[in-house]
């Protein structure tokens, strides 16, 4: 008989496991594109089965116990398909006993979408790039070259798979920063919808205006968002409008894990129901704002409250049943009393360059912005001198992502915008560098209109200076729900303990 293996959660994952259903889940995606190959699936293939024991965590799926949720090793390799549907659609991965995790090509584009259960952010971006590399080995690149790349032959340290809350917890009761009771963007959801719009600027550009205004980028980003919603609500704004920042805890407290290590952090402004407000203003106010809450003090505080909740006694001794709706309860709590928008500034991606010189922009995207109650996700990830900003929406209201392109376009910010859905991408389009008059963006060579306004494009006589479209499937399909089959319905010791673990 095979042996059971299993893993407990990380700290992090638990909360998530509190909304992983077949028909909730925290999925998301990240992908590289191509500068000018098609990724050949059975050399994408062979490095996926080359690279998934250097991330054992990603064979694993997650499994309801009596007491809590577990990750259960899956029978098989991660799946490697064709794009089907839109991209990061909601769905629960890891149905007839495979991993939470799918690996997925169409034309220049290797991406894999996994679920927040499994690791966050960054320790996927490092499974990526060790895909990428291993891609690259496999097609004739020298494996030195690929200096700094954790790769596919290395075995994981100990410390990769960790779970740091339990190493850096130290029991100490610290004080959360204070949030305001948030407001929330109306929106209206539509079933089996997922677009993706993307708008790439310059580094350079977006620097040098930072340094006129005396703000960092992530603040230059944040007020942006923050006018944007002023100027698109439907009424006057009387609550406080809430950034929520993901922070990578790494950087307060070291850890190789490529698992969870996540937190995140208000920026909170109160527009006093004015409508008038500007870019300036905004900025001035939330100036040192997010530094001001961006302490290591305030992470301890996150590692030990989180930790403490996983490990307090009664809590433990609640059967799960009882305890998920509970534990959801409290997540929909968080995202709709204290948050409006969340903005993930990934910062600036760098490989070595027989990476760099061969990847165009890499991609990161979350799935159904509808499990966080509001309409929509902010991403930004840089790369190869551009900013990639990228708005996923759960509904098709465009307006707020519209308005934000055209108040970075209002500042003489050169943005190139793409999208993955209703793109204006027809047969026959002349493919010649495009702009729209009223949007005043650039439109990628294969549109026939602005992604973001529905007007016809107008073909300029000026050079695009970013790079070609990557293009989505034209026809996506319908994704239909369906239950999970058991992966192993033999009961043994091991299966017994996994299953009654009361110490998460």
């Amino acid at each position: 008989m095979k042996k059971y293996e299993w893993m407990k959660n990380d700290t992090v994952s638990i909360m998530f496991s509190a909304v992983d259903t077949y028909k909730t889940s925290r999925l998301f995606r990240i992908a590289a594109i191509f500068k000018d190959e098609e990724v050949d699936p059975e050399r994408l293939r062979e490095a996926v089965r080359l690279t998934v024991n250097r991330y054992p965590h990603y064979l694993y799926r997650n499994t309801k116990g009596f007491f809590w949720t577990y990750l259960e090793k899956a029978e098989g390799l991660p799946p490697v398909l064709p794009e089907e549907y839109a991209p990061a659609k909601l769905r629960r991965l890891g149905n007839d006993g495979e991993p939470e995790i799918v690996f997925l090509y169409h034309k220049r584009r290797l991406a894999f979408e996994t679920t927040h259960v499994l690791g966050d952010g960054a320790g996927s971006i490092e499974l990526l790039k060790t895909v990428v590399a291993q891609y690259m080995i496999l097609g004739g690149a020298d494996r030195s070259d690929f200096e700094g790349i954790r790769l596919a032959d290395e075995k994981p340290s100990d410390t990769e798979l960790e779970n740091p809350f339990g190493r850096y917890q130290n029991g100490e009761k610290l004080p959360k920063p204070h949030r305001d009771e948030a407001y929330n963007i109306p929106y209206t959801y539509t079933p089996d919808y997922q677009n993706h719009i993307s708008g790439f600027v310059s580094i350079d550009t977006i620097k040098l205006l930072c340094k006129e205004k005396g703000i960092t980028i992530g603040e230059f980003l944040a007020t942006g968002i923050i006018l944007a919603i002023i100027r698109t609500a439907e009424k006057p704004i009387e609550k406080t409008i809430i950034v929520d920042v993901p922070v990578n805890v790494r950087n307060f407290f070291p850890s190789d894990t490529v698992r969870n290590f996540t937190s995140s952090i208000p920026l909170q402004f109160n527009p006093e129901g004015r409508t008038d407000w500007t870019f300036d203003e905004i900025a001035q106010k939330i100036k040192g704002k997010l530094a001001s809450v961006n302490t290591k003090e305030t992470q301890q505080g996150f590692i030990n409250s989180n930790y403490a909740l996983t490990q307090n006694k009664v809590l433990q001794v609640i059967p799960y049943f009882i305890k998920k709706p509970v534990l959801n309860m409290m997540q929909m709590k968080n995202h709709t009393k204290e948050m409006t928008i969340i903005m993930s500034n990934i910062g600036n991606f760098t490989l070595p360059p027989v990476m760099s010189n061969h990847i165009e922009r890499i991609e990161v995207v979350s799935g159904d912005s509808r499990v966080y109650g509001m309409p929509m996700f902010f991403y930004i990830i840089s790369m190869n001198g551009y900013m990639n900003i990228i708005f996923g929406l759960s509904g098709k209201d465009r307006s707020l992502c519209t308005e934000y392109f055209r108040i970075l376009s209002s500042m003489g910010i050169d943005v190139r915008i793409e999208s993955s859905m209703e793109n204006g991408i027809k047969e026959n389009t002349v493919t010649a560098p495009k702009k729209c008059g009223k949007c005043n963006v650039r439109i990628g060579e294969e549109y026939s209109v602005c992604p973001l306004c529905g007007e016809k494009a107008t073909v300029t006589d000026t050079p695009d200076a970013y790079f070609r479209t990557a293009l989505f499937p034209e026809k996506i399909k319908e994704y239909k729900h369906r239950r999970f089959r058991k992966i192993n319905p033999v009961i043994s010791k091991e299966r017994l303990r996994a299953y009654f673990n009361l110490n998460p």
